[in-house]
């Protein structure tokens, strides 16, 4: 390398360390005007948010699972999941109500009822939909509202990491727990759940998307080979469960007639119209790979995710 080269890189080199310093002390100053005018959101915008949860009776703190004892050098990726809230009216009084879901063993679900004030009290102990959390039953993952036998009200289904529930809403009052009389799955690590009429015959269908395979109880591991094949394209997850609603109370699982066999890592999906057609599609935000869009035709599904 001869001299001009070699002085070349010297000065290009010493300008690469120089240059933070002097935006720092050049830079910096031509930026500075003073300290920035206060500017008042509600005059700038429309509307000023304030944080108030605890004046509004609102002093709900999500706790983690504590999972079987083999996962312990991973349990804060593993039991990260569950903090979830859902809105209804409950009462049917006119006031959004708010249903937040615990997810430690021996926890309590929250309902807090709107006063209609600003302020919020916790009703789920009364209405029986508070002790829902243990070892022996799963913990709460999310929980969707829907009225599923067409009386006014919206009932509870509760999704777990474990045993699904559902809760039959009476008429504001309480609620009755007819998870085996509906014909929920005995056990689905449900990570996202989703209240539809897929096949547009005036009752409301239930979606349920699985996380871990539905023979995980990760309280009791019969191993530890449960975690997903990729970080990319994994499809080793759990199952997808389509509950047609026969009306009476009692459901079917239609999944696998509907199109529904995909074992990606579910996380959340929605349910709307994407088309135009007067039926429901799916799209399903999944872990450890690509999302995925379903087209209803009519009550069946296929896949189109990459065509779209």
């Amino acid at each position: 390398m001869n001299r001009s080269a070699r002085f070349f890189i010297i000065v290009l080199f010493a300008g690469l360390l120089l240059t933070p310093s002097l935006i720092r002390r050049f830079g910096g100053a031509a930026g500075a005007a003073g300290p920035r005018a206060h500017v008042d959101p509600l005059a700038q915008y429309g509307f000023r948010l304030t944080e108030s949860a605890k004046a509004a009776g609102l002093d709900f703190v999500h706790a983690a699972p504590t999972l079987d004892a083999r996962l312990a050098h991973i349990m804060p990726q593993v039991a990260s999941m569950g903090a979830a809230v859902s809105v209804v009216d409950v009462d049917r009084d006119g006031a959004m109500d708010l249903y937040v879901t615990d997810s430690k063993e021996g926890s309590r679900n929250r309902l807090y009822r709107n006063r209609g004030d600003g302020t919020f009290e916790d009703i789920a102990e009364r209405l029986g939909i508070a002790d829902v959390n243990h070892p022996d039953t799963g913990v709460s993952m999310g929980a969707v509202w829907g009225d599923y036998d067409n009386d006014g009200y919206d009932d509870l289904f509760l999704y777990r990491w474990g045993r699904p529930d559902l809760f039959h809403n009476d008429g504001g009052k309480g609620f009755t727990r007819v998870t085996d009389v509906a014909g929920m799955p005995a056990w689905a690590n449900v990570n996202t759940a989703v209240w539809l009429d897929f096949d547009r015959d005036g009752r409301l269908d239930l979606f349920m998307g699985g996380y871990y395979p539905e023979s995980v109880n990760l309280w009791k591991l019969a191993d530890t080979r449960m975690m997903p094949e990729s970080f990319e394209y994994a499809n080793n997850g759990g199952r997808k469960y389509l509950l047609r609603n026969l009306g009476g109370g009692k459901f079917e699982e239609v999944s696998e007639r509907a199109g529904l066999v995909s074992r990606r890592w579910a996380l959340a999906a929605v349910a709307a119209d994407l088309r135009g057609t007067g039926y429901p599609d799916l799209f399903i935000a999944n872990d450890y790979g690509v999302s995925e869009l379903f087209a209803n035709d009519h009550g069946h599904f296929r896949e189109v995710g990459r065509e779209a």
